[in-house]
């Protein structure tokens, strides 16, 4: 009597691994462009229809090949091994559905290419669990191969990403199925390859599927890096430079704590086309404006620079404006505020120039939200410290729990995979020639996608707000008692 053990059942392609390239297709464009054979792709993908119907195999697809360009044996034999190199390169790894298998589960896929070829394309994908894998052209398709595995094990679920041999073929010999299109491109995916940005697109696809999180709290918090933050500082990115070019600065200034992490990405975009520093600052410190904090500002802001914050009234840098030695000051923010403050209604200094992409608009932008997505590791800053001529920055306490700070060191654990992943996906074409309008416009749509995000607002928002009402409070005071001062100067 045959005993049979339980197991789950596993499609390989597009369900545990998929290619960065997204399709089988634009595998054969890529061999077409590396051989320069006019029409390859086309001549590959007739030899493998040709076939459709009859078990085939990936010897015999090319025998289509040889027969049509005119090829010998060796010539093709090469281009068989340039395909499976080209696969090797693209694939990658469905993080989500590999954690699903167990050793001894068991590989089921419909291909023409061998077993020991597929399991090098798992193994590239970092695959290491113990399963046997069955290949077959049709075996899923026309159901013949349930029989065979069911007279030796109980199924418990397959999980597939084809609807007919995933679902209806399993289905028919009553075995449970689930369907996964983690593969498949998402709506803000498509966003981005319908405006042409296609190797942006298959980065953030790429990531989106080799990154994984079983607790949903942790995973909400990649996604939103991934798909929403990412894209919204690419963008970002490349309207700045465009206006750093414009205005010929040649220094940039990121300002703590927003662009803790955004600097890092320009610079990762943009080598050595600009001095990029990191300006602790923050409203409070300005507006305080002591001795050492000045001296501070005035080493790091000069008329070559532009200062960088993800967004801001520019009310405490117009305030700060008077101490600085700069004869202009050239300010770059994403969404520019209003000044809507009791406190910010004193007369500012003329020398600042705000440059943005987005102004105002709280209903639609949710500026904490943009914050949020970009904490720093570090708290608020309070001031500087000179000790002999080293700046030494001073902290707020720390108001973020243990659990938010975990959420953030993953927020800049994904996001640094995001700018490590730049150069692999030859980003550059995109970084040339663009239509600043349409970069605005993406920024917005991401942006705004980015504010509908009521995770986030949920998980940190109860701690932003009432450090944010903290600093208001203590602006509020240090503007009463400067127009107090004033006031009481005798005449």
């Amino acid at each position: 009597m045959i005993v049979k053990r339980t197991i789950n059942t596993f499609d390989v392609f597009d369900t545990l691994i998929a290619r960065r390239c997204v399709t089988p297709t634009n595998i054969f464009v890529i061999m077409e462009e590396r051989l320069g054979i006019p029409n390859f792709a086309n001549i590959r993908i007739q030899s493998e229809r040709d076939l459709l119907g009859a078990h085939y195999s990936f010897d015999q697809i090319y025998e289509g090949v040889k027969r049509v360009l005119g090829l010998d044996h060796t010539t093709v034999t090469s281009i068989m091994e340039l395909e499976i190199s080209i696969e090797l390169e693209n694939i990658i790894p469905i993080k989500e559905n590999i954690t699903k298998v167990r050793d001894g589960d068991l590989l089921i896929s419909d291909q023409y290419l061998s077993c020991e070829i597929i399991m090098s394309f798992l193994k590239a994908a970092g695959f290491d669990k113990q399963c046997a894998l069955i290949v077959s052209n049709y075996g899923k398709h026309h159901g013949e191969i349930w029989p065979a595995v069911l007279a030796r094990f109980d199924i418990e679920r397959h999980l597939g990403d084809n609807p007919h041999a995933d679902g209806y073929s399993p289905a028919q010999h009553g075995i449970d199925f689930e369907l996964t299109d983690r593969s498949q491109i998402q709506p803000v995916e498509k966003i981005l390859f319908e405006a042409q940005f296609s190797k942006l697109a298959s980065l953030m696809r790429a990531l989106r599927l080799t990154t994984w999180e079983e607790d949903n709290i942790r995973r909400r918090v990649q996604e939103t890096q991934l798909l929403l933050n990412f894209p919204i500082l690419i963008f970002s990115s490349m309207i700045l430079r465009k206006t750093a070019q414009h205005l010929n600065k040649s220094r940039i200034v990121f300002s703590a704590r927003d662009c803790f992490k955004w600097k890092i990405l320009f610079e990762t975009l943009f080598p050595n086309e600009f001095e990029c520093e990191y300006y602790y600052t923050s409203r409070y410190s300005k507006c305080l404006g002591d001795e050492d904090y000045i001296s501070y500002s005035n080493k790091i802001i000069s008329d070559d620079c532009i200062i960088v914050d993800l967004c801001g009234s520019g009310w405490s840098l117009e305030k700060f404006a008077q101490d600085l030695l700069c004869e202009t000051l050239d300010v770059f923010f994403i969404h520019k505020m209003p000044q809507n403050r009791d406190y910010m209604q004193d007369s500012l200094h003329p020398k600042c120039r705000f440059h943005h992409i987005v102004e105002n608009s709280f209903d639609v932008y949710k500026n904490h939200i943009l914050e949020i997505a970009n904490f720093a590791s570090h708290p608020m800053l309070r001031t500087m410290a000179n000790v002999k001529d080293v700046f030494c920055p001073i902290f707020f306490k720390e108001g973020r729990s243990d659990t938010e700070l975990s959420y953030i060191a993953l927020q800049h654990e994904t996001f640094d995979a995001c700018v490590d992943a730049v150069s692999q996906f030859g980003i550059d074409e995109h970084l040339t020639e663009f239509n600043v309008n349409i970069l605005c416009d993406l920024v917005k749509i991401f942006y705004r996608l980015l504010s509908q995000d009521v995770f986030s607002h949920t998980v940190y928002a109860a701690n932003f707000f009432k450090e944010n009402g903290e600093v208001e409070s203590k602006l509020a005071q240090l503007s009463k008692s400067r127009r107090t001062h004033v006031d009481s100067r005798p005449f």
